[in-house]
């Protein structure tokens, strides 16, 4: 277990020197997952694009008795259709 822990410590502080084979494994690892990686990895598809209600920020529909001004419902009173 001990000989793990020195193996992964060295991997991960990179501390191989330049041109051994531990060194060109790590290169050779690095570059296969650049390549191999699937592309959805690094580009995320886009979101799909709100409605016209979420984009103006009010989720309540303007009705008569919220414009008419004889009404005696406040426009906070008009309920959610």
């Amino acid at each position: 277990m001990k000989a793990f822990l020195s193996v992964l410590k060295k991997i991960l502080l990179w501390s191989y020197q330049r041109g051994s084979w531990q060194y060109d494994v790590l290169c050779i690892l690095i570059l296969a997952f650049i390549f191999l990686a699937p592309s959805e990895w690094f580009n995320p598809a886009p979101e799909p694009p709100r409605s016209a209600i979420q984009q103006s920020g009010s989720p309540l529909v303007a009705t008569p008795a919220a414009h008419d001004p004889k009404s005696k419902k406040s426009p906070s009173e008009v309920t959610k259709p």
